[in-house]
């Protein structure tokens, strides 16, 4: 096999064995040789780089972008819904040079993009593109509105590697996540004065709820990388703290009266139903069981044989856990649980 046959082979090699560079197209080839087939082993240690390391990286065209948008509300937003869908839709209409925040959505609804104008090398050369512009951006120049589209990046890349690809991207999010609360008046600044302005962010800073919506978007994210890579949580106890006591109203319900105190314009009740923000808050208080399960996984790799203290402190957190977790589990609402018809289920058992 030539050189050059190898480095498209290897451009074409995900983090889930040879597939075609683009999630959104298959390979139309012929079958392969058995010899050229990587090891699994092979994949994870090649993680993005060989989808684009081959490639040049070229900027993606206006229209596509634009077209991207509505894409990325439909299938990715209601799986994360920090961002606010009416304010990113209306500054499309006046959108003449993409902003950070376009070329994240772009790059992450590329898998679902079915443009004939679009195919494997282009689609990957694009994402190389505004990779690396938002790599740059949130590590050079950080702000809010490079930390939307590095949360942004940062889920897109979790599900193709569990390698440092996003680790190292993780560590920078979340720890600008803890810049999102308000000290004394500061926060994280909007944008890069001189930079691509941002319609959303260009007249008003972002509000306390939005900072906190991103805020938890991150957190799970934290959440969900160090469960499945078995590493500790990057977001502490100290870090949640400041966020914890308005999260039910960030996700659940709008001030009723802006001069009424925080506890008075708020409802504390369960959400009677569905919406994304309620199945979204409710993943939130989910994931705080599975956070506390996986530190008490990290506990129990840790312990000696011969601490006997120490293995008895672990159990009793152990019941206290299962108990706090069923329920969790009593009290979802029915909308989150699902139907059960036994007659599809006897069917089944015979």
């Amino acid at each position: 096999m030539s050189a050059g046959e190898q480095a498209t082979r290897d451009s074409q090699v995900g983090t889930q064995g040879p597939t075609p560079a683009s999630t959104h197209e298959s390979n139309s080839g012929g079958s392969e040789k058995p010899e050229a087939v990587l090891k699994p082993s092979d994949w994870v240690f090649q993680g993005t780089f060989a989808r684009t390391a081959s490639l040049e990286e070229r900027k993606p065209p206006l229209y596509l972008i634009v077209s991207s948008t509505s894409v990325f509300f439909r299938h990715i937003h209601p799986w994360s819904p920090f961002l606010d869908s009416h304010l990113v839709l209306h500054d499309l209409a006046d959108l003449r040079e993409p902003t950070l925040l376009y070329y994240a959505i772009f790059g992450a609804s590329i898998p679902f993009l079915y443009d004939p104008r679009l195919n494997n090398t282009q689609s990957d050369s694009f994402w190389k593109f505004t990779k690396r512009r938002i790599f740059i951006e949130a590590s050079e120049e950080p702000s809010y509105a490079a930390l939307e589209a590095a949360t942004i990046l940062t889920l897109d890349l979790s599900g193709m590697t569990n390698g440092p690809q996003v680790w190292s991207r993780l560590a920078v999010v979340a720890r600008l996540a803890a810049q999102l609360r308000t000290a004394s008046g500061r926060v994280l600044r909007q944008s890069v004065p001189g930079g691509s302005r941002d319609g959303r962010l260009a007249t008003t800073r972002p509000s306390a709820r939005q900072r906190a919506k991103l805020f938890w978007a991150i957190f799970a994210l934290d959440s969900f990388i160090s469960i499945t890579t078995s590493q500790p949580a990057l977001l502490t106890e100290h870090i949640l703290r400041a966020f914890r006591p308005s999260r039910e109203a960030t996700w659940l319900h709008e001030p009723s009266h802006p001069s009424a105190s925080p506890s008075a314009s708020y409802s504390s009740a369960e959400p009677s139903t569905y919406s994304v923000s309620a199945a979204f808050f409710k993943l939130l208080q989910l994931l705080d069981v599975s956070r506390s399960y996986h530190d008490l996984y990290l506990s129990y790799i840790t312990l000696t044989g011969n601490d006997e203290c120490g293995a008895v402190s672990w159990l009793d957190s152990f019941y206290s856990l299962s108990h706090a977790a069923d329920n969790c589990l009593r009290g979802l609402p029915p909308w989150c649980r699902l139907p059960l018809n036994t007659n599809t289920t006897a069917s089944y058992a015979g």
